[in-house]
């Protein structure tokens, strides 16, 4: 699918994803696959209407906030 949607209401967003939806194959422009292009959309729009993850101090960071990041980072192999 090669158009690049211009898209200006919600229904040329549904438009253009029901396009999505039928089409045999879906390149993206970048390195990330389509999947992950989509989720990453959905992710920013839920947290613009609930709120953005607050920073945590930089005691926490390094600590708990560490050793939470190497057990999730390590959990996918």
């Amino acid at each position: 699918m090669a158009d690049q949607p211009k898209v200006q209401s919600l229904d040329d967003v549904l438009r253009w994803l029901d396009k999505l939806d039928k089409a045999a194959s879906v390149k993206t422009t970048g390195s990330w696959p389509m999947v992950s292009v989509l989720e990453h959309l959905a992710q920013s729009i839920e947290m613009s209407l609930d709120g953005f993850p607050q920073a945590k101090s930089a005691i926490f960071q390094n600590t708990a906030g560490a050793a939470a990041f190497a057990f999730s980072s390590g959990a996918g192999r």
